[in-house]
This record gives C-alpha cells, sequence and structure tokens, in this order.
C-alpha cells in the first residue's frame, strides 16, 4: 500500500494556494468589473479549499483506520503462516496442474527433502509412478466437488512408501462457488503408526478368537484328535498361505519324543524322518520353555534334516513348548513356505496355544484314566458279585459249622471255669507275694533303725582319726592308716545314709522351678568331688524352657547321684555331660552322660533294684533305686542308654509344670 499524505502538509499546500490566489488577485491590472468576478472567484476557491481540508481530515481518519486495520491483518497473516508450518500434518499448496508452491516444515519432514527442494516440483513425484495417471485425472474433476478425501500410498524421495490419509480442497479466484480456480490446497496425514495399530488390534482380536475356540473346544469334548483339528484350523487362518503344522508329545512310559499329528505333509513321511529325541531347536525350546524361532532353515544352526524341509519347501517354522503345571509335554512347530518374521503378537498366540494344547491332552489323559477305571471297576464289581455269590455258598456251609463250634465252645467254658480256679490260686500266691514285700519294708525299717545306731559311733571314730590326722606330720608313719580309717569311715557314713533314705524317704516339696538353676547349683556342689577325681563337667541347656514341678533338694540329690556315679565309672578321668532339652510337646528331658567303661549288659535289667550294685566293695546298691523313686515321686521316668567302653547316659524325663500337679503325684 503506497504510502498516505498527512494531514498538517495537505493543510499547509492549502494555505499557500491561497496566498497565491490573493496575491494573483492584487497584482491583477482589471477594471472595477473584472476584480469584481475575481473576487467572486477568490471566494470560490477558498469555499472549496475549506471543503477540501475538511475531505483531507476525513481522509486522514480513514487513513489511521486502514493503518490499524494493516497492522492488524499483518498479525493474522504472520499467525496463519505460523499454524500452517507447526500444523500436525503435510500442508502443500499447488497451482490448478498440482507445481508446489509452498509446503510446510510436517511436508518437508514428511517426504525427508528440504524446503527449498519442494518448490516448484509437481506433487506428482510423492505419488508412486502407478498412481500418478489416477491423481492427474482426480485434478481434474475437482471442478466437481469442493474437496475430496482420500486413502493412497505415498512416496518419500528415498522411494519408500506408506499409508496416507489425502484431502484436497479448490482455491478459487472468488469466494463464489462459480469463482475460477487458481490452486489446490493438500493436506497429507501419515497413517502408517494407524495402520500399525489396526493390524495390532486385528492380530490381538485374531488370537483372542483362536484361543476362545480352543478353549470352547477343550470345554465341550475330550477328544484329543478333535481338539488338535480345531488347533490346527485356527493356526492356519493366521496365515495366507499354507502353512505345514505338527505336534510331537513325549510318551508317559519311554519318555521319548514321538510324532503325533500333523497337517498339510504327508504324515507317514515325516513321521518316519522323526526321532526320538530332541533336536537341538526342540531342546532349546524344552529348557527355555519359549518360542523358538527359526527365520532360515536351510541356513541356521540348529537345522538338523536340511534336505527334508527343502524337498517340502519349509522355510521359516517356530517351535512352541506344551507346558502343564510346569512339566513340558511336547512341542508345536508352524513350518511356512514363505520367508516369515514373526510378530510378538504371534508368539504370544503360539505360547497360549502351547498352554491350551496341554490343558487339552491332560484333560484327553485325565479322560482315557477314567474310562480305564471305569473299567476296572465295572470288572471289580463284576468280581465281587462272583465273590458275594460263592461266599453266600460257604456260609451256608458255615453255619452247619457253627451248630458244631457251639457245641465246643460249651465244652471252652467248662476250660474257662477250671481257668478261674487257676487264677484264684494265682491271685493268692499273688497276695503272699505282698506280704512278702511288706516284710521286706519291715526289714528296711529294721535296717533304717540298726543305721541310726551305727552313725553315732562312726561319727566318733572319723572325728578321731581326723585329729590325729591333724596332728600327725605331713609324712608321719601313721599318715596313710589314719587315711584308710577316715575313708573307710565317710563311705560308711554314706552307706548308713542311702539305708536311712532308703528306709525312710522324706515326703517331696515340689515347686513350680526353673531347670537351668537346679542343674547348675548340683554342679557347684558336686565340683571339688569330681575336680579330685578329674571329671571334667559340661553342660548344655537349651533356652527358654518352661519350668516344672519338683522338689530342687531332691532333684539336686538324683543329680549328684548320676554324676558321682559316672565319676567312678571312670576311674581315669572323663568327660561328664549333662543336657536340658524339650522332649514331647508335654515333657522335658534332663540327661546325665559320661566316657566310662559302661554297665555290662548283664547287670542292666537290675540297676535299679535295691542292694543291687557292680562295685567291687563299696556302696550297698542304693543310689539308683532312690534315684527311681524320686523321679517316679515327680510324676516322671528314669531310662538308660549304655555300652560298653563308650560310657553311659542317663535321661530323666519330667512332665511341664502347667500338665501335671506334681503336688497330688507326690
Amino acid at each position: 500500500m503506497p504510502p498516505l499524505i498527512s494531514q498538517d502538509l495537505l493543510a499547509q499546500k492549502i494555505e499557500t494556494a491561497h496566498s497565491r490566489l490573493e496575491n494573483l488577485f492584487l497584482r491583477a491590472e482589471t477594471g472595477p468589473e473584472q476584480q469584481l468576478l475575481l473576487r467572486e472567484a477568490l471566494q470560490e476557491l477558498s469555499t472549496a479549499l475549506e471543503e477540501l481540508r475538511v475531505t483531507s481530515e476525513t481522509l486522514q481518519a480513514q487513513n489511521d483506520e486502514l493503518a490499524a486495520a494493516r497492522l492488524v491483518v499483518d498479525a493474522q497473516r504472520r499467525n496463519f503462516q505460523e499454524l500452517f508450518e507447526f500444523a500436525p500434518d503435510a500442508y502443500f499448496v499447488t497451482d490448478p496442474v498440482g507445481i508446489i508452491q509452498q509446503a510446510n516444515r510436517k511436508a518437508a519432514a514428511l517426504f525427508g527433502v528440504g524446503g527449498k527442494f519442494i518448490a516448484g516440483k509437481p506433487i506428482h513425484i510423492f505419488i508412486p509412478p502407478e498412481k500418478r495417471a489416477e491423481c492427474r485425472l482426480l485434478i481434474a474433476r475437482l471442478d466437481q466437488a469442493p474437496f475430496w478425501e482420500f486413502d493412497m500410498e505415498m512416496q518419500r524421495r528415498d522411494g519408500a512408501l506408506f499409508p496416507a490419509a489425502v484431502t484436497i480442497s479448490v482455491i478459487r479466484q472468488e469466494q463464489a462457488s462459480g469463482g475460477r480456480p487458481i490452486g489446490l490446497r493438500w493436506i497429507v496425514r501419515d497413517m502408517s503408526y494407524r495402520k500399525q495399530m489396526e493390524r495390532q488390534i486385528e492380530s490381538h482380536v485374531q488370537r483372542l478368537t483362536v484361543v476362545g475356540a480352543l478353549n470352547e473346544a477343550i470345554t465341550s469334548q475330550l477328544d484329543l484328535d478333535k481338539v488338535v483339528a480345531v488347533l490346527f484350523t485356527k493356526l492356519e487362518e493366521f496365515f495366507s498361505y499354507t502353512v505345514v503344522l505338527t505336534l510331537r508329545l513325549f510318551h508317559p512310559d519311554t519318555g521319548a519324543l514321538e510324532p503325533l499329528f500333523s497337517r498339510n505333509i504327508d504324515y507317514a513321511e515325516w513321521k518316519a524322518a522323526g526321532i526320538h529325541l530332541p533336536g537341538r531347536r526342540a531342546a532349546e525350546a524344552i529348557h527355555t520353555r519359549t518360542p523358538v524361532v527359526i527365520i532360515d532353515l536351510d541356513s541356521d544352526a540348529r537345522t538338523i534334516r536340511r534336505e527334508f524341509y527343502k524337498k517340502h519347501g519349509l522355510i521359516s517354522c517356530v517351535t512352541v513348548p506344551v507346558i502343564a503345571k510346569d512339566e513340558v509335554l511336547g512341542i508345536i512347530t508352524v513350518y511356512t513356505r514363505e520367508r516369515h518374521e514373526f510378530t510378538g503378537e504371534e508368539l504370544q498366540l503360539f505360547a497360549a496355544v502351547g498352554q491350551q494344547t496341554a490343558i487339552a491332552i491332560q484333560n484327553s489323559r485325565l479322560y482315557e484314566q477314567t474310562k480305564q477305571q471305569a473299567a476296572e471297576l465295572a470288572a471289580a464289581r463284576d468280581e465281587l458279585e462272583d465273590k458275594v455269590s460263592r461266599r453266600t455258598v460257604e456260609l451256608e456251609r458255615s453255619n452247619d459249622m457253627l451248630r458244631a463250634e457251639i457245641v465246643e465252645r460249651r465244652r471252652v467254658e467248662e476250660r474257662l471255669r477250671e481257668s478261674e480256679a487257676k487264677l484264684r490260686t494265682l491271685t493268692e500266691e499273688q497276695e503272699q507275694q505282698l506280704i512278702a514285700s511288706d516284710r521286706l519294708v519291715t526289714v528296711g525299717e529294721l535296717a533304717a533303725s540298726i543305721a541310726h545306731e551305727f552313725n553315732n559311733p562312726l561319727q566318733i571314730i572319723m572325728g578321731f582319726a581326723q585329729e590325729l590326722l591333724d596332728e600327725e606330720k605331713t609324712a608321719g608313719p601313721h599318715r596313710d592308716g589314719l587315711k584308710i580309717i577316715e575313708g573307710e569311715t565317710m563311705r560308711c557314713r554314706e552307706l548308713i545314709r542311702n539305708l536311712m533314705n532308703f528306709a525312710r524317704p522324706l515326703p517331696a516339696k515340689p515347686e513350680t522351678r526353673d531347670i537351668e538353676p537346679i542343674i547348675s547349683d548340683a554342679v557347684k556342689l558336686a565340683w571339688h568331688y569330681l575336680l579330685n577325681n578329674k571329671v571334667r563337667v559340661k553342660t548344655d541347656i537349651a533356652r527358654r524352657l518352661p519350668p516344672i514341678r519338683a522338689d530342687v533338694n531332691q532333684l539336686q540329690q538324683v543329680l549328684i547321684n548320676l554324676m558321682f556315679n559316672a565319676s567312678e565309672a571312670m576311674p581315669s578321668g572323663g568327660d561328664v555331660t549333662i543336657r536340658a532339652a524339650r522332649g514331647n510337646a508335654d515333657t522335658i528331658v534332663i540327661s546325665v552322660s559320661d566316657t566310662g567303661v559302661g554297665i555290662p549288659e548283664t547287670a542292666l535289667p537290675n540297676i535299679f533294684r535295691p542292694f543291687f550294685t557292680t562295685k567291687q566293695k563299696r556302696g550297698m546298691g542304693l543310689g539308683l533305686s532312690i534315684c527311681e523313686r524320686i523321679v517316679r515321686a515327680h510324676g516322671g521316668r528314669i531310662a538308660v542308654e549304655t555300652a560298653p567302653g563308650r560310657g553311659t547316659t542317663f535321661e530323666l524325663h519330667f512332665p511341664l509344670a502347667e500338665v501335671t500337679d506334681y503336688e497330688r503325684a507326690s
């Protein structure tokens, strides 16, 4: 747009013209009439100049409006240019025959060219050669409609094809629909991703259809042949050309991988060429438990039967393991007669097919087993009915025999009466034994009385012996004799004490106590005696043992007695181990083990009998008898395990405090 004259400049030029007219009027040499005419002309010119000034002001206002409108148009033009340049689709502007005049950035990026290359080129260079004639005819018919929408393949500069959605609209010289066409607008949208998504959705739907058909086949019938037929049919629908399908299963008895089903290949020939051990491809699928793909059977190192594949035109394959509950039942293989790149969707389908096939195989085998079991049950039922029939006859015979047995039972009753008489005699004998036991108790009480009378003289003898030892020199001539007197006196006192405990045992005073302090105190009491005899004591007490109900003094007496016996079984010293642990749910076990000479097998049945001893000239044989009586008074039991030369272990089994009322037991 040319620059406009400003209002000030126009006013200045009007004033200049008015001044010149007045000067002309003053210089004019005319008569009065002419001057009058000139004055009137000057008046009219002044009026015209004023009108011109008003018109100039109006034009200036319009000029300002046009300038503002021009700024708006420029801004809109820039906005439209930015929208055009940065649009998400490719935009072209061509003349009516398709010569490109303008293209946006998306167009340059989509077709792989620069902006300078596009301008002036025919748009047909981006259309495959076989489609260009059709496109020219379409452009020629654009007058018949305001725009056209269609799908077609377009071609990038490097020759790569891609699907596109194209919209062409006409640019006319005038806004009316009858205006002359002066150009074309092209909108090109890349449909590659959409087509890819459509293919994936179609493949996914097809996969679900196949799996659904297999599920229906599995749930509707148990015949494996029919299920495999449905499987192979659905897999064939996945390909646009004929494929070869095979199924091999491990034999449940031999474990060999045997050919079972095939399609689109001679079964006998395929089975004859099969092997009973998995090949490299099958072994890989079985080991990895995933589909194994081979694109070229002829060149792949895992291929074993190349000649067989060449003969039948098999090029690519995928082998899928048939897995049920972590067990590989066999393999399914799909062979193609064209080079095929298996997609992820296809591999997912094949994996699902392998799982469905495994379910079908298991169902079929269970069905066969059920049929076999039903047949076996029918045979067993027939056999049972036959046995019942025979048994009925036998029972009839038995009735006769029972009648004879009744007579025999009467005789037996007579014998039982005789046995009752014998039992009465035996009862009387046991009563005599009880009387003898009472007498033994009386003897024990007498022994206790005698022991009491002997205790005082022995105490006097021990006192004098110890006094003489204190007065005797360290190596005096009588010291050894005095030591013997002291030792034998102490042994006699111990024998008397055991005899008194046996004759008049003190009643137990059970309390709820923990095991560990009882054992620890017993070890402390026996420590010096064991140390002098070169005996080492070890304890092994389990943590958090529940308490028991026990008389602490009596239980410590049992443990000390067992430790002393263990020391005497190890004349040259050794190890004593005391353990405490949980037995079963209701007991605690305390064991005392030594590394001594063991107990002779002949003496083992009598070790808890009063006055029985294996010690030569030592002891009265009451220690273990007292121990056994104390343990039983606590509601427990005592057991022994021994082997000559390998030591002895005594086990004390006590019930838990919350299980048994030991006060009532004692």
